[in-house]
């Protein structure tokens, strides 16, 4: 099932990839090379149950999702306003679609932030956004 849901989020995020898009590329695994910024990597950081009744388990998976633009020399302000769109893009899409095409109950975002980061050859705004995926698992 973790599987199928983070299948199901990157096909969502491949959705704001693109010309005149707020993302150039989305990848499933966290990683610092890529082809483009801005870009996102996400994956599951945390799994949680709790059992209802004899029939029902209650499961959350929560993924973390790192939004990354490098500020290079249009400047930490551009940066910061490139991260904000693609944050509010990547969360209206969650909005719209909250069970991941029926393959969750519900998508909530629970979380996130927006800080400074030093990468190999540059400075970086990284937006986090961490992502509650919940679903029953029927025994």
């Amino acid at each position: 099932m973790i599987q199928a849901i983070s299948d199901n989020i990157k096909t969502a995020l491949e959705t704001l990839k693109g010309t005149n898009k707020p993302l150039v590329n989305v990848y499933d695994f966290h990683t610092l090379e890529n082809t483009g910024y801005p870009f996102v990597s996400f994956e599951a950081v945390e799994l949680q149950g709790q059992i209802r009744d004899t029939c029902n388990n209650e499961r959350n998976v929560i993924f973390d999702l790192y939004i990354f633009q490098e500020i290079g020399t249009n400047g930490r302000r551009q940066a910061t306003q490139i991260v904000y769109r693609a944050m509010d893009d990547i969360l209206s899409v969650f909005d719209k679609d909250y069970t991941l095409s029926d393959t969750v109950e519900l998508v909530t975002p629970i979380g996130g932030s927006i800080v400074p980061f030093n990468i190999g050859n540059g400075s970086a705004i990284v937006g986090t956004i961490q992502l509650n995926c919940r679903y029953n698992a029927f025994i």
